[in-house]
């Protein structure tokens, strides 16, 4: 079972640029701020409501095998439900980080996933050492719906997967 973490937020790099523009407006058109205050408080308001609406019904699930050896690759069956009954989740964006490894590796992209679907994907995961794995962090992440702020909700699973030695060649 995944355990989810609360949304969370952090602006777009095109926000700053797109905030710029508009520092001019006051003294060269000022009877266009109150339009221009409209339109940004839309557009922001509007990012964050989507935005965090558009994750809150996302849940993961995934099943590892229980060992692999050190750097090799192994398919892990992850699905990606949306348990909403009325709102498709849009632009989304998964990744996958197996125990203390920093490094998140892109699982998958989905444009749309609608109102009560379950997808499947086959994302590759490289064991990073040998050892004992216990931890598997799976990350979905959004734009929507203006790309001015991305939202990201992570889903911590307990596993139990050996690293085992890399077998080597016999000479």
């Amino acid at each position: 079972d995944a355990t989810p973490s609360r949304p969370e937020v952090k602006a777009s790099a095109m926000l700053g640029p797109l905030l710029s523009t508009a520092i001019p407006i006051p003294w060269v058109a000022p009877e266009l701020l109150p339009l221009l205050i409209s339109i940004w408080v839309v557009l922001l308001g509007g990012s964050w409501v989507f935005g965090r609406w558009n994750l809150r019904a996302i849940d993961v699930g995934a099943e590892l095998p229980a060992s692999a050896f050190a750097w090799e690759a192994v398919p892990v069956d992850l699905r990606l439900r949306n348990h909403s009954q009325s709102w498709a989740a849009r632009d989304l964006l998964v990744g996958h980080v197996l125990s203390s490894e920093r490094v998140r590796r892109i699982s998958g992209y989905r444009p749309r996933l609608g109102a009560g679907v379950e997808t499947r994907l086959e994302p590759l995961l490289r064991v990073p050492r040998r050892g004992r794995h216990t931890q598997y962090r799976v990350e979905v992440s959004s734009s929507f719906p203006f790309g001015l702020l991305r939202w990201r909700r992570q889903f911590e699973i307990r596993v139990d997967l050996l690293g085992l030695p890399r077998l080597g060649e016999l000479r």
